[in-house]
């Protein structure tokens, strides 16, 4: 997995989530992803994360194909 075009590829689409989330689940988000890039030998950010893209793709904030390509991307 390469954390940092993940985090790359994370930051436009969480501007596409609505704006009661960008206090919540966005800033959540965009704080694991970070972390991955700055500790990458903890794994459970990247669990912590699955778990956060699947919230997001159950509230239809996430498309399902961007859904699949952002978790085949975290290889757990």
């Amino acid at each position: 997995m390469d954390a940092y075009q993940l985090l790359l590829d994370m930051y436009p689409l969480l501007d596409t989530f609505p704006e009661q989330e960008s206090r919540n689940l966005v800033e959540r988000i965009r704080k694991i992803v970070t972390d991955m890039v700055l500790e990458p030998e903890d794994n459970g950010k990247a669990q912590e994360l699955q778990l956060l893209l699947s919230l997001s793709y159950d509230l239809g904030y996430l498309a399902e194909d961007v859904y699949a390509f952002l978790t085949q991307q975290l290889d757990i």
